[in-house]
């Protein structure tokens, strides 16, 4: 005997689990490219967060100086950048 014959259940079995593997590979495919743009969206999402703290707290300091005289917003710009110039050093020496 050369081998065996399968029968047409099987032949129709067997042709039946290769269009299902061809489907799940698909949806694999299609699952994957989902996960990379929605991974890729967080990312964004978390920068634009990030902006958004950065320009409401810029934006609270700029109502702060609209409430001062031109000294003390020199003043208080002196501060801010000595604070700023602190904290640069402090994660430079890995401190925070």
């Amino acid at each position: 005997m050369k081998g065996k014959k399968f029968t047409a259940a099987e032949k129709h079995f067997y042709k039946k689990e290769m269009e299902y593997r061809k489907q799940i590979n698909a949806l694999k495919a299609s699952y994957l490219t989902a996960q990379a743009a929605l991974t890729q969206a967080n990312e964004k999402i978390k920068t634009l967060l990030e902006s958004q703290e950065e320009l409401k707290s810029q934006v609270s300091k700029l109502l702060e100086y609209t409430k001062l005289s031109e000294d003390d917003i020199k003043l208080a710009c002196k501060k801010d950048q000595e604070i700023a110039g602190l904290l640069s050093a402090l994660r430079r020496n890995c401190i925070i």
